[in-house]
């Protein structure tokens, strides 16, 4: 195995996107 600089973007970006949706959706649920 050998890690690539471009596999670790791809898997760091969606886990980056994911924890944004669930931030947003926790600020959406206290300001309701």
């Amino acid at each position: 195995f050998e890690p690539y600089k471009d596999s670790r973007v791809d898997t760091v970006a969606p886990k980056l996107v994911f924890i944004a949706l669930n931030l947003a959706a926790m600020g959406l649920g206290v300001w309701k």
